[in-house]
C-alpha cells in the first residue's frame, strides 16, 4: 500500500499553476517552430529530388534509416551507486523536499571510493531488480497504468516510418482489458495498404474490429477474476492434493 501524497498549499498550488502555464507557453513555441521545420524539411527533399533526378520516397528512406529502439545497456555501477543513495536518503522525504539527480550524483563521486565492490555489486543487483519491477511490474493505480500504456503505445507509433525504410506492413489494435480501466481503444497501421487488407480481405473495419476486441478483452478478464477466486482456488488445490494422494496410495 503507498501512502496519500501529502495536500499542497494554496502558495504551492499558486506556484505549479504559474509553473504549468509556462511551460504550456514553451511547449507551444517549440511546436510551432518544429512544424516550421517540418516544412523546410519538406522542401529541401523536394529540391533534392529534383536536383538529383531521384524521388522524394527514396530520399525519406535514407534519411529514415535508423530506428528509435536499441538493446540496453548494461547497468554502470555509477548509476547503480546513484539509484542506491537515492532510495536511502529521498524515501522519508517529502516529494518537494528531495534531493536531485545532479546532487546525489555529486554525493557519489565524493564518496565513491568508498564503497566496496560487495557493496558495488549489491548495487548493480538492486538496480537490475529495480527495472525488472518497473518492466513487470503492476503500476498503482488505473491513472498510472493509462499513461504507461498511452506512452509505450506513442513508442510503437513513433516507428511510422518502418513501412517507407522496410516495406513492412502492420497494423496495431490496442484495447483495455477490465470495465474499469481508462485506457481507449485505439488502432495504428504504418500504412493506408494495412487497414485495406482488413475492410477488403475480412470484411471488417478497424473500429468493428477494436470494439469486438475490447469486448472480448473485458469478458476475458472478467472470466479469469472469476477463475482466480479463493474458491475456485480452493478446489483446485484439493483436486491437485487428491490427485497426488491417489498416485501416491498406488506406488505403495
Amino acid at each position: 500500500m503507498r501512502e496519500p501524497p501529502p495536500r499542497l498549499s494554496d502558495a504551492q498550488k499558486a506556484s505549479r499553476k504559474i509553473a504549468a502555464a509556462q511551460k504550456a507557453n514553451r511547449d507551444k513555441l517549440l511546436q510551432d517552430d518544429i512544424t516550421k521545420l517540418i516544412g523546410e524539411h519538406e522542401e529541401r527533399i523536394k529540391a533534392l529530388a529534383l536536383a538529383h533526378s531521384v524521388s522524394e520516397k527514396h530520399i525519406k528512406d535514407i534519411i529514415g534509416s535508423h530506428t528509435h529502439y536499441h538493446t540496453k545497456r548494461k547497468p554502470q555501477v555509477l548509476n547503480a551507486l546513484v539509484h542506491a543513495k537515492a532510495k536511502e536518503i529521498n524515501q522519508d522525504l517529502p516529494v518537494g523536499e528531495r534531493y536531485k539527480l545532479m546532487e546525489i550524483r555529486a554525493m557519489i563521486k565524493n564518496e565513491e571510493w568508498s564503497f566496496t565492490e560487495e557493496q558495488k555489486q549489491e548495487a548493480v543487483k538492486d538496480l537490475l531488480e529495480h527495472r525488472e519491477t518497473q518492466r513487470t511490474g503492476v503500476r498503482a493505480n488505473n491513472a498510472a497504468a493509462a499513461r504507461d500504456a498511452l506512452a509505450t503505445v506513442t513508442r510503437i507509433t513513433k516507428e511510422a516510418l518502418l513501412y517507407e525504410r522496410t516495406g513492412i506492413c502492420s497494423s496495431l489494435f490496442v484495447t483495455r482489458s477490465h470495465v474499469n480501466d481508462s485506457f481507449h481503444t485505439s488502432w495504428f497501421a504504418t500504412n493506408n495498404d494495412a487497414f485495406d487488407f482488413w475492410e477488403d480481405v475480412m470484411n471488417l473495419r478497424p473500429d468493428d474490429i477494436s470494439r469486438h476486441y475490447e469486448q472480448w478483452a473485458c469478458a476475458l478478464g472478467k472470466n479469469i477474476a472469476q477463475r482466480d477466486s479463493l474458491a475456485n482456488m480452493r478446489k483446485e488445490v484439493t483436486k491437485l492434493i487428491s490427485t497426488g494422494l491417489s498416485e501416491l496410495s498406488i506406488v505403495l
